[in-house]
């Protein structure tokens, strides 16, 4: 994650927390909802920072539970903690 000093590029804040949130992150008809995702927001508008290798960590696992879904009959939504889904 990007160091907290970093100013915020929706409002110009310059000061960012790092959090922890849910994530809901969508792949053609499936939704994946992380909880505790490591990430920066902004204390003035909101606006809410996750790194690439985050990104890619929650893509990676939501297309490996949609390929293992695939021939199940399971819902479209599928929840997970970040820490649950490994790190590269």
């Amino acid at each position: 994650m990007p160091p907290p000093a970093l100013n915020c590029p929706n409002c110009a804040t310059q000061r960012l927390e790092a959090v922890l949130v849910r994530y809901r992150h969508r792949l053609g008809g499936h939704a994946l909802i992380v909880e505790d995702v490591p990430c920066l927001r902004c204390p003035e508008c909101g606006e809410e920072y996750l790194d690439i290798a985050t990104l890619k960590l929650i893509e990676s696992a939501h297309t490996a539970f949609r390929d293992r879904d695939r021939n199940r009959d399971t819902t479209q939504t599928r929840r997970a903690r970040f820490a649950d889904l490994g790190l590269p």
